[in-house]
């Protein structure tokens, strides 16, 4: 991105100011730090009830699924509209892992045992697993891109845009093809359809090292709001980790498996609204500049308007 572009009169105008350029101040630093608080008092407190189970709480997944595909779908598209006005190959990477996380749900949710019951006899025990790894795996590894490529970064053209969207979403298109309707031999990561395998115990480890790895790399350059704000997603994602993985047992449909959901729809809406707070900021910031321009040309014509009628009486005189 270039720091400065040119107006048509040739003078130079700094770009807008938005939360991929804006540095974190003392504020955001102490929300962001507020916010964390909460996350780990949540945490602490589902902690010692997290292995009792809720039985017949399935069909609410469905209404987990719309929420957070809804969430991470916005904030993909917020992103690449953010990636129309200040370009950057970094961006656009985020903007495809959110793209990428959205379209996940849609393989994971319709797989769900009990989530929509019409289709339970229709797919392969270890279905919802699969897709749930790979997500769980991809997400971070595409916040982990962003963070090691340059803010500024040459920019990318709209066909190079449209291109890597599409490729996210023809690739997670075939990948739940693959999943739920062919005879492809799946990874055994369910022992029945709601505990896990051992095989599974090697899936949250991973993820939990790409997110830290993740977490690293943002705070080695930090230096935007969108950079604080992603480190508390990934430290909501840490915490749906070790709920899900290691204080609920690996069981589904248990208080602590709940909470962990609760927790990655969290995750999903960190950045979404921090990037509406963005979008009302500079939306206040370009009034606030109107209003000012508008007064200073206000001035300039009452004063034009004193020195012509100065002129004028001494003319007279």
């Amino acid at each position: 991105m270039s720091p400065q572009s040119r107006a048509p009169g040739g003078a130079e105008v700094e770009p807008p100011l938005l939360i991929t350029t804006e540095r974190p101040g003392r504020a955001d630093l102490m929300q962001a730090g507020v916010v964390v608080a909460l996350l780990v008092a949540a945490l602490l407190a589902a902690a010692p009830v997290s292995g009792l189970p809720l039985p017949g709480t399935e069909p609410l997944t469905a209404a987990y699924l719309a929420a957070t595909m809804i969430c991470q779908g916005l904030t993909a598209a917020l992103l690449v509209g953010m990636n129309s006005v200040q370009p950057s190959r970094a961006l656009l990477t985020l903007a495809a892992g959110y793209l990428y996380a959205a379209a996940m749900i849609v393989p994971w949710g319709i797989s769900f045992p009990g989530a929509f019951p019409a289709l339970d006899d229709h797919w392969r025990l270890n279905a919802t697993a699969t897709v749930a790894a790979a997500n769980r795996l991809g997400f971070p590894l595409f916040v982990l891109a962003y963070a090691l490529r340059p803010v500024d970064a040459a920019p990318v053209s709209r066909r190079a845009t449209a291109a890597t969207l599409l490729a996210v979403v023809a690739g997670v298109a075939l990948f739940g093809w693959a999943v739920l309707f062919t005879d492809l031999p799946l990874p055994p990561f369910m022992r029945d359809a709601r505990h896990v395998s051992p095989l599974w115990h090697v899936v949250p480890p991973a993820a939990l090292a790409i997110c830290l790895l993740a977490i690293a790399a943002l705070l080695r350059r930090f230096g935007s709001l969108l950079d604080l704000w992603l480190i508390v997603t990934l430290v909501s994602l840490i915490i749906e980790i070790v709920l899900l993985a290691w204080l609920s047992g690996g069981a589904r449909l248990s208080l602590g498996w709940w909470a962990g959901r609760l927790f990655g729809l969290v995750a999903a809406n960190v950045v979404l609204v921090t990037l509406l707070v963005g979008a009302m900021r500079l939306s206040a910031r370009h009034a606030r500049a109107v209003l000012a321009e508008r007064r200073a040309r206000e001035s300039r014509l009452t004063l034009v308007e004193a020195v012509s009628g100065a002129l004028a009486h001494e003319l007279r005189q």
